[in-house]
C-alpha cells in the first residue's frame, strides 16, 4: 500500500559531463556524496561497468542509460536510508493505484454492510466492534470477532489498528497480544512466562489484566510474572525475590516481601513540592489524528509528566506534535526513547558511549610503540579473522541451511573479538597486568579502584547512578533491554553535554535551552532505582526542560 520516491532530480546536474561530478551533493570529510556514500570517481567507474557513456550529460544520454544511472543512485540511497542526508532525499507516500490500501480493485469492490476489506482492516478494534454491531445478519464468524474484540478490550489493546505493523508496537502491547490464544482457545496444563506486562498500563488497566491472568489460571495453567510493579506483587500466589544487588552482587534467592512489604510499595509520598515557575515555553501545535490541540504552555526548567490510558495518545502529543513545535522555535530538543538505535551492529557499551578510544589509546601506549590504537580496535586491525570481530559464528546444517542457522562463540577467539595478540597483550594497570578483554567484562566497582582507568570513572559513574552497574563495558548494545538501552542513551547526552568538563559542550547548553523527552525512562526499575533516577535528572538536568511519558506513580 506504499511507495518509495527517491528526489533525484534536486542532485542531479544534467547539463555537464558524468565525469565532471554531476551530483550537486556535498561531501565529507573523506571526499564522498553525502548520502550516496560514492568517491565522485567511484561513481564514474560503477557507471563505466554498466554501461553508461560517462563523457556524455546526464541530458544527453539515451533513456535506457538514463535508467541505468537513475537505479545506481536509487540502490544508493536505499542502501544508505539511515543517512541523514539520504533522508532528505527519500519520501514514503500511499500507492496512488490502490489508495493505500495493498488490495486489487477487485478485492475493493467487495463490500459487506458498505464496508470493504481493506476499510474493516484501517479499523482499530472498538471502530471495529461498533462496525460489527451494525451488522444485522447473525453468523458463527461474526460470534467469534465479537468474542476476540471483547478480550483486546480487556487487554487494553483495543486502539491498536488491524493494518498497524507489529514493529511499532510497545513490547507490553506485544505481550499482551501473545496471550490472545490462551484466553480465546481452551488450553491448560501450560506455563506462560510475561516480562513486565505492566509496561504502558494505568492502574485500572493493571487489575484487567491480573483478572485476565487469574481466568488463565483458572483453566489449570502456570503463569511466571517478571514484574517492579507492586500491584501484581499484591495479588501474587507467591513472591520470589531475586537480588539483593543487580550483576555481580544479584542472582541470590532473597527473602520474601511480607504483604504489609507489598502494600507499602503501593503508597506515594504526600512530600510533593507545588510547582513554583512563571518562565513557560509557549508552542503554537499542529493538531494530530485525535488530539486536537493549538496551543500549548510548557513550564520551564521542570519535569513535566505526561499521563493517560493506553492508545490515549502520550506519543504522539510528544513525538508528533510537541518534537515539531519545539524544533521549529530553535530549542535543542532531545528525544530518547527504547527503540535501538542505529549504527555498527557489533556496537558494544564502551563504543556507544566513546570511551573505548580512549581505552585504545592507553593500551597503545602501553604497548610501547609496537601496536597502534588502531590494533585494539576489533573493528579494524585487532579483529579476529575467523570471526571478523564479532565473537561469534554461525553454523548451518541441513538441506534448508537457512533456517538451521545456529550461533555459537568463536572457536578462535573464545568470544573476545579480537586476533590472538592483541587478546593476549596484557597492560600494567595499577601495577597489575591486565589484558583488553579482561578490562571489558570487569565489574563497574574494579574499574572504578583503577587510578590507571580514571578516564573511564565519570563514564562507570553515570552508568551506575542510572542502574546500569550490572553491565559491562564488552557488553554488546542488541542484548540490553528497551529500558536499558534508553537509560544508556541518556547516559550518552549527560556525558557529552553536562558530566565529562568538555567547555565546548557547556557553550552549547547555555547558548540554546534544551528540551529532554523521555518515553517510560522507569521501564524496569524498582522504587529504590527510580528515586535514582528522578535525582540525576533534577540533579543534572535542572537547566533543563524535562517531557516525560511514564505511568510508574513514583
Amino acid at each position: 500500500g506504499e511507495q518509495i520516491r527517491y528526489n533525484l532530480d534536486s542532485v542531479i546536474i544534467t547539463d555537464v559531463p558524468l565525469t565532471e561530478e554531476f551530483l550537486n551533493v556535498a561531501k565529507t570529510k573523506a571526499g564522498r556524496y553525502q548520502g550516496f556514500k560514492f568517491l565522485p570517481s567511484g561513481l564514474t567507474n560503477v557507471l563505466k561497468k554498466e554501461g553508461v557513456d560517462v563523457t556524455l550529460s546526464f541530458n544527453a544520454l539515451p533513456i535506457k542509460q538514463r535508467d541505468i544511472v537513475l537505479d545506481i543512485l536509487r540502490d544508493k540511497l536505499a542502501s544508505n536510508s539511515k543517512d541523514k542526508f539520504a533522508e532528505t532525499l527519500i519520501t514514503q507516500g500511499s500507492c496512488a493505484s490502490c489508495l493505500g490500501s495493498g488490495f486489487g480493485w477487485q478485492a475493493r469492490a467487495v463490500k459487506v454492510n458498505g464496508y470493504s476489506l481493506h476499510e474493516y482492516l484501517a479499523m482499530n478494534g472498538r471502530q471495529l466492534q461498533q462496525a460489527i454491531n451494525e451488522i444485522k445478519t447473525t453468523h458463527s464468524l461474526l460470534t467469534q470477532q465479537k468474542n476476540l474484540l471483547h478480550y483486546l478490550h480487556e487487554l487494553a489493546i483495543d486502539h491498536v489498528g488491524f493494518e498497524r505493523p507489529l514493529t511499532t508496537l510497545s513490547s507490553g502491547e506485544l505481550q499482551r497480544m501473545k496471550l490472545l490464544p490462551a484466553l480465546v482457545e481452551d488450553v491448560s496444563q501450560r506455563l506462560f512466562i510475561l516480562d513486565e506486562p505492566s509496561s504502558n498500563l494505568q492502574f485500572k488497566d493493571n487489575l484487567a489484566i491480573i483478572k485476565l491472568l487469574k481466568s488463565i489460571q483458572a483453566k489449570g495453567n502456570r503463569i511466571l510474572l517478571v514484574e517492579h510493579n507492586p500491584l501484581y506483587q499484591v495479588y501474587a500466589d507467591r513472591v520470589y525475590c531475586i537480588g539483593p544487588k543487580a550483576g555481580a552482587s544479584g542472582g541470590d534467592y532473597c527473602q520474601t516481601p511480607t504483604i504489609e512489604q507489598q502494600r507499602q510499595g503501593l503508597s506515594i509520598s504526600r512530600n510533593i513540592k507545588s510547582l513554583e515557575t512563571t518562565d513557560q515555553l509557549s508552542l503554537i501545535l499542529q493538531p494530530t489524528r485525535h488530539i486536537q490541540l493549538t496551543e500549548f504552555n510548557l513550564p520551564k526548567n521542570t519535569i513535566n509528566t505526561v499521563i493517560g490510558a493506553s492508545g490515549s495518545g502520550k506519543s504522539t502529543l510528544c513525538r508528533e506534535m510537541l518534537h515539531p513545535a519545539l524544533t521549529q522555535q530553535k530549542y535543542s530538543v532531545e528525544s530518547f526513547d527504547s527503540r535501538p538505535f542505529t549504527g555498527a551492529s557489533n556496537s558494544i557499551v564502551a563504543t556507544y558511549l566513546g570511551v573505548f578510544d580512549d581505552l585504545r589509546k592507553f593500551f597503545a601506549v602501553q604497548s610501547q610503540g609496537k601496536y597502534t590504537a588502531n590494533d585494539f580496535s576489533f573493528n579494524a586491525g585487532g579483529a579476529c579473522e575467523h570471526c571478523g570481530g564479532k565473537g561469534i559464528v554461525e553454523i548451518s546444517s541441513g538441506r534448508r541451511a537457512a533456517e538451521y542457522t545456529v550461533k555459537q562463540t568463536c572457536p578462535v577467539c573464545f568470544g573476545s573479538r579480537f586476533r590472538a595478540e592483541i587478546a593476549l597483550f596484557h597492560a600494567e594497570i595499577d601495577n597489575k597486568l591486565v589484558s583488553l578483554p579482561q578490562v571489558l567484562t570487569s565489574d563497574f566497582s574494579w574499574i572504578s579502584a583503577q587510578t590507571d582507568l580514571s578516564k573511564l570513572h565519570v563514564a562507570v559513574a553515570t552508568l551506575e547512578a542510572l542502574s546500569l552497574e550490572h553491565l559491562h563495558l564488552g557488553r554488546e548494545s542488541q542484548t540490553l533491554s528497551g529500558g536499558e538501552l534508553q537509560r544508556l542513551k541518556l547516559a550518552k547526552f549527560l556525558l557529552a553535554n553536562w558530566l565529562n568538563g568538555n567547555s565546548t559542550s557547556k557553550r552549547n547548553v547555555n547558548s540554546q535551552h534544551k528540551v529532554v523527552i523521555l518515553d517510560e525512562p522507569c521501564r524496569g526499575l524498582d522504587r529504590e532505582a527510580v528515586t535514582r533516577l528522578v535525582g540525576i535528572l533534577r540533579g543534572h538536568l535542572a537547566q533543563s526542560t524535562l517531557i516525560v511519558i511514564e505511568h510508574n506513580p513514583y
